[in-house]
């Protein structure tokens, strides 16, 4: 199970439709649960401003990490990169991608939300999905980051091969120039 997840970062978004198709069942059967019909307007500007910039926050340090695993030249790190650099690379585009839209989406939430009905233009549904994908991406993120640590501690707690025995190291002469 943990290969298809790690595998395929679109099964983010069949996790994110369930949620969402269990929450509209449950408003539509028990007419509760909508969240965003109780939040104040101005509550909700706060909502979009403050996801937006999470988001964005959390966009950093993904940039931060790629670098890492670019820059990294560790044998453990190289024998990943041969052997799963694909997925990595699928799963940290899925989840830089979601976190610039969800910074763009959280943006357009405040200027779509006309402040007088939040089910207008779909808002509330938009801003859960948001919510939602933003969630399962950060928890990619920490598998991630999680998957990196370990390679690094082990690279930083390797033990450093010292020369064979008998074999010492001896300095060329300095060359000798024009005599």
């Amino acid at each position: 199970m943990a290969d298809i997840w790690s595998d395929h970062p679109s099964a983010d978004y069949g996790i994110v439709a369930a949620f969402v198709g269990l929450h509209v069942g449950v408003i539509v059967r028990f007419r509760r649960g909508d969240l965003l019909v109780w939040i104040s307007p101005d509550r909700r500007i706060a909502l979009y401003t403050t996801l937006a910039a999470v988001v964005a926050i959390v966009f950093g340090f993904c940039t931060a990490a790629v670098s890492y695993y670019l820059g990294s030249r560790g044998e453990r790190m190289m024998r990943l990169r041969r052997r799963a650099g694909a997925a990595f690379r699928r799963n940290w585009r899925s989840v830089l991608s979601t976190q610039l839209t969800a910074a763009g989406t959280s943006l357009a939430l405040l200027i779509v939300d006309d402040s007088r009905s939040v089910a207008s233009w779909g808002v509330r549904w938009l801003t859960e999905v948001t919510l939602l994908i933003t969630a399962a991406r950060s928890g990619r993120l920490i598998w991630l980051f999680s998957q990196m640590l370990d390679i690094a501690d082990v690279e930083d707690t390797a033990p450093t091969l010292a020369p064979a025995p008998g074999i010492a190291f001896k300095p060329h002469p300095p060359a000798r120039t024009g005599q």
